[in-house]
């Protein structure tokens, strides 16, 4: 077969490799904190159940017959209502597009401004997902580093003189390494990108599971040249398998994430629009976010407090301010690939942190941790089981 080029460098999951390196090695029984999946609890069954039963009654053509490629109007009226709750980030020059999932609009903003060869800069890690989107649309990555409090701005500077489209960035909590970007970097993010012409993509799918710390706005929110591209999502707070994300930008950029969007999957599944709308008009949105917020706070907390308790010393770790996702360093000299596997061994799944860089063969001595999925039970015995090998491999 012949492939496209652009194919070459699109790597598989991440998390699909380590889950498929456990069942090789029969560990049927293991503990994961690879996925990021979100908490069982966390996940309304009941108010859904309701809702989903109610529409497929009383709206069964309209479910069950094509929609719009913008989305259901009703959920693009109350998805605006539940971003805007709390800063202005959806304003009256901005419209709003409904997603098959936030990872189908990182793939649609790639698609309507990359060409063959452009630069994207990402952060250096950063979410598998958007580096194959955009890479799937003949991007070429720019990595800038990340450090505790975001991106190190003399190297995104020097990215951006290169003549990048775009630049991808999760602010809040970010994934893989639950960095928080300060707002002194956020706006210079945003003044940067205004000196060198260049699009922001801000991801924000943990933005309200945020468990301490103050909340930080959004750069959208200082967007006076509509040049912030907003993507948000439902998957972390109601259901990731409603498949349902929100990406909020000027007019004129989502006619063209219409266009797009309508040679793709043509619009995203109806029933999942109408029951996503109505959760939001219907549920305590403050009181939900706040259940889990407690919820990841109570598992967050509990990880870390293991971490003290049972790794090496010489362990770094960074303490994420929310979101799902712990990241630790081992020390150089460290094998961070055979630790891999020897965890797995054990039954307990991790992903290593070349796996979310934008050359993933170069060393690399960090690992990223799941906090959400896993029950307080087997965070307890899967950080001993970590623990022991980090005084094994730290000697």
């Amino acid at each position: 077969m012949r492939y496209a080029d652009k194919m070459k460098n699109v790597k598989k999951s991440a998390i699909r490799s380590v889950m498929a390196d456990a069942s090789e090695n029969g560990t049927v029984d293991y503990i994961s904190f690879a996925s990021g999946f979100p908490d069982p609890e966390a996940i309304p069954q009941e108010k859904l159940e309701e809702v989903g039963h109610k529409i497929l009654q009383e709206k069964t053509y309209e479910v069950l017959q094509y929609g719009s490629a913008q989305g259901y109007t009703g959920l693009i009226e109350s998805s605006k209502s539940f971003i805007n709750k709390h800063e202005c980030i959806c304003t009256s020059d901005d419209d709003i597009i409904i997603t098959t999932g936030s990872q189908q609009g990182l793939d649609l903003v790639s698609k309507i401004f990359c060409d063959e060869g452009d630069y994207v800069v990402v952060e250096n890690p950063s979410y598998l997902g958007a580096l194959n989107s955009f890479k799937c649309n003949g991007a070429k990555l720019l990595g800038v580093s990340l450090e505790e409090d975001g991106v190190n701005l003399k190297e995104l500077e020097e990215a951006f003189k290169k003549g990048p489209k775009v630049f991808y960035t999760i602010p809040n909590f970010q994934n893989p390494t639950g960095v928080t970007t300060s707002l002194e970097k956020r706006k210079e993010i945003y003044n940067l990108a205004v000196k060198y012409d260049v699009v922001i993509l801000e991801d924000n799918p943990y933005g309200y599971l945020r468990i301490t710390g103050e909340e930080v706005p959004s750069i959208k929110s200082l967007d006076q040249d509509h040049r912030v591209v907003y993507a948000a999502s439902l998957s972390k707070i109601i259901s990731p398998g409603m498949r349902t994300g929100i990406i909020c930008a000027s007019k004129d950029i989502i006619s063209k994430l219409f266009m797009a969007k309508q040679s793709g999957d043509n619009h995203t599944n109806n029933l999942s629009q109408y029951m996503m709308d109505a959760f939001l008009r219907e549920t305590d949105m403050d009181a939900h976010i706040k259940h889990l917020q407690s919820l990841y706070a109570k598992k967050c907390n509990f990880m870390l407090e293991m971490i003290k308790k049972y790794f090496h010393p010489s362990i770094h770790v960074i303490e994420p301010e929310g979101g799902m996702f712990i990241w630790f360093d081992l020390p150089d000299g460290v094998r961070m690939p055979e630790f891999v596997q020897s965890s797995i061994k054990k039954h307990v799944a991790i992903v290593p942190g070349n796996e979310f860089m934008v050359d993933s063969t170069k060393p690399c001595q960090s690992i990223r941790m799941n906090f959400s999925a896993a029950s307080m039970e087997n965070i307890e015995k899967g950080i001993q089981i970590l623990g022991e090998l980090t005084y094994q491999f730290c000697k």
